[in-house]
């Protein structure tokens, strides 16, 4: 298997145990525990932006030189990228006003939240289903040495998940190392 791709799942099922702490969080009878929803909230604004989502955009660039027909069909992932960095920062400004003055009512910041969380799963499906398929399909191996080269940082992946988190990262890690051990595995780390 290709292991740009192989890391991209991993950082996928990763954000969607990120999805699942939010969820979890928004569910909570005593309201949210703004600590850590402020750590996904860092997390999704920070991580997808620098490496996850150009690494993707540089394989939608190609795939686009390599098989216009799969792009059709895919749509503008480049576009769903700097959409869901919007519904982020809307997230954000509703988690800063609940927290700080409560001017934003719960239901409006829960409504925000399950909007951003649905439209990741949606993203993350329609990658997982379409585009990582037809990259596989149409590349090369020279495209792939190629992107991997072009790629930011490293294929190791998510340095929230595999390596050393300080802060409110560190808390939410510790979180979600928690619920794991007590759902049994509905949680793992990638």
């Amino acid at each position: 298997m290709n292991r740009l791709i192989d890391t991209l799942r991993g950082e996928h099922a990763n954000h969607e145990n990120l999805l699942r702490v939010l969820e979890r969080q928004l569910d909570a009878e005593d309201g949210p525990d703004f600590d850590i929803v402020e750590a996904i909230v860092e997390y999704f604004l920070t991580y997808p932006v620098v490496r996850h989502h150009p690494l993707e955009n540089l394989i939608f660039d190609r795939l686009r030189m390599r098989d216009p027909s799969a792009i059709a069909k895919i749509g503008d992932l480049e576009h769903e990228h700097a959409d869901e960095q919007a519904w982020m920062r809307a997230f954000a400004g509703a988690l800063t006003s609940a927290k700080g003055s409560g001017v934003v009512r719960r239901d409006v910041f829960t409504e925000t939240a399950a909007a951003f969380i649905q439209l990741q799963r949606a993203h993350i499906a329609k990658e997982e289903d379409w585009f990582f398929p037809a990259a596989l399909a149409a590349l090369t191996e020279r495209d792939w040495r190629d992107i991997k080269r072009q790629a930011p940082g490293d294929e190791t992946g998510d340095p929230f998940f595999g390596g050393d988190v300080v802060g409110r990262l560190a808390l939410l890690r510790r979180q979600i190392l928690r619920w794991d051990e007590e759902d049994r595995g509905h949680l793992t780390l990638q």
